[in-house]
C-alpha cells in the first residue's frame, strides 16, 4: 500500500497544500517547526481519524480559521484506490444549540458515521523522537500501540473495544452509586456480561499479536544493534494465560465476581484488560527499568518495524512507514540499517532537519521535497 497523493487545507500551519507521491523512499527536509511533522500527522490523521500528537481536534486547525481538511488517495496492493477524507470544524451546532467540535469522515466521498468506518482502510505506522516513550513511559501508551496496530488490521477489534469502554464506565459509575448506598449491586451482572464477552476478544486479539511481534521485534533489535542486544516481548494481563475467547470470557466473570467489593470500595473495575501491559525484556530484565536510552530508543523503533511487519501478515500488504525526525537521534550505522531494513517497504516517509551523508547515499532513489513558510515543493521543481 501507498499515498498516492496528499491534500490539505487550513491544517497546521498550511493554507493549502497539495502533494503527489508514489511508491518508494519519500523525504521531507525542512528546519524545525517548519512543518514537516504535520504532513506526517496528516497522513496519520486520514488512516485512524485521529492525531498522533493532540487528543484535541482544534488543535489541528490553523489558528485563525474555523475549519481543516485532509485529503489523501491511498492505492491498495491490487491496484485499488480508496479516497479519505477527514474534516474538522472548530465548532459547530449541537443538540440544544450547544457548540461543540465536530469532525466528518468519507471514504470515496460517501460520508461515514462512526471512526470504526474508516478504520482499516487505509494502513500506517508512525515513529518519532516522542516514541521513546512507548518503552519508558505507562502501560497505557503500550495499550495504545496494540490498541492502534490490531484496529487497522482487524476492523471489529475497534468496535470490541469501543463496546468495552463503554461497558467499563457504565460498571465505574454502578460501583460508585452502590458504595454511595444509593443502588444495589443487582446492576452489574448486565455489564458484567458485557465486559466480559467484549474484553475476552479484545485480549485474545493481543495475546495473538504480541506472539506474532515477539519474534519480529527480537529480530529488528538485533540487526540494529549488530547482534548486541536480543529483546523478549511479553504480554501480562489478567487473561493473557487463558487459551482461547470462550475461556477468557468464563475467567474474566468469575475475576469480577471474585473482586466485587474491592471494586465498591475503590469505585473501579479492577480486573479486565484495561490493565494489560506489555514488557520488554533485554537480557531477562525490564527494559523500561534498567535499559540505556539507546537501548530504549532503539526497541520503540523495533516495536514500530515490528509493528508494521504484523499488520502486513494479517492484512496482507505492508503499511505506509512514517518516520518522523527520528534518524538524526541515532547513530549513522543504525540510521542506516534503519533504511536497509524498510526497502522492501512500499512506502517509506521520513521527515528530517538536517541532509546528511547517510540522506545523500539514498537521493537517488528518492522523492525529496522541501518543507518551509506553509509550502512543500519537490527538489529541482521550478517556482
Amino acid at each position: 500500500m501507498y499515498l498516492k497523493s496528499l491534500g490539505l487545507e487550513q491544517f497546521r500551519c498550511y493554507a493549502r497544500a497539495d502533494i503527489e507521491l508514489g511508491p518508494g523512499l519519500t523525504v521531507f527536509v525542512g528546519s524545525n517547526a517548519s512543518g514537516k511533522t504535520s504532513l506526517l500527522e496528516a497522513i496519520y490523521l486520514l488512516a485512524v481519524t485521529k492525531s498522533h500528537r493532540t487528543s484535541v481536534d482544534r488543535d489541528l486547525i490553523q489558528w485563525d480559521q474555523g475549519w481543516s481538511r485532509v485529503e489523501g488517495v491511498f492505492r491498495s496492493e491490487e491496484r485499488r484506490d480508496t479516497s479519505l477524507r477527514v474534516t474538522l470544524w472548530r465548532t459547530a451546532k449541537g443538540e440544544n444549540g450547544s457548540r461543540s467540535p465536530r469532525k466528518t469522515i468519507e471514504v470515496n466521498a460517501v460520508p461515514k458515521r462512526r471512526p470504526a468506518e474508516i478504520i482499516g482502510q487505509a494502513a500506517v505506522v508512525i515513529f518519532g523522537p516522542d516514541d521513546l516513550a512507548l518503552v519508558k513511559g505507562g502501560p497505557s501508551l503500550r495499550r495504545h500501540f496494540l490498541n492502534a496496530g490490531i484496529a487497522q488490521a482487524r476492523p471489529m477489534y475497534l468496535s470490541d473495544l469501543m463496546r468495552y469502554r463503554r461497558a467499563l464506565r457504565q460498571r465505574n459509575e454502578c460501583l460508585r452509586l452502590i458504595r454511595q448506598g444509593l443502588a444495589g449491586p443487582e446492576l452489574l451482572p448486565g455489564w458484567d456480561a458485557q465486559l466480559a464477552e467484549s474484553g475476552s476478544r479484545i485480549a485474545t486479539a493481543r495475546s495473538e499479536f504480541v506472539q506474532a511481534l515477539a519474534p519480529h521485534v527480537n529480530r529488528t533489535q538485533l540487526e540494529l544493534s549488530g547482534g548486541k542486544e536480543s529483546v523478549e516481548t511479553v504480554y501480562h494481563g489478567d487473561l493473557a494465560e487463558a487459551v482461547d475467547v470462550d475461556s477468557r470470557r468464563v475467567l474474566l466473570r468469575e475475576m469480577l465476581t471474585e473482586s466485587l467489593e474491592r471494586d465498591v470500595v475503590l469505585g473501579r473495575t479492577q480486573r479486565g484488560p484495561h490493565r494489560d501491559e506489555v514488557e520488554l525484556l533485554l537480557a531477562s530484565r525490564s527494559l523500561r527499568q534498567f535499559g540505556s536510552q539507546g537501548q530504549q530508543r532503539t526497541a520503540a523503533l523495533s516495536l514500530t518495524l515490528a509493528q508494521a511487519a504484523v499488520m502486513q501478515q494479517w492484512r496482507r500488504e505492508c503499511p505506509v512507514i512514517l518516520l518522523d525526525d527520528c534518524l538524526s537521534e541515532l547513530d549513522e550505522d543504525r540510521a542506516r540499517k534503519v533504511l536497509e531494513l524498510t526497502e522492501s517497504v512500499e512506502q517509506v516517509i521520513v521527515s528530517t532537519a538536517s541532509w546528511d551523508r547517510l540522506l545523500e547515499e539514498y537521493a537517488s532513489r528518492a522523492r525529496v521535497f522541501e518543507v518551509g513558510e506553509g509550502q512543500v515543493r519537490e527538489r529541482g521543481e521550478t517556482q
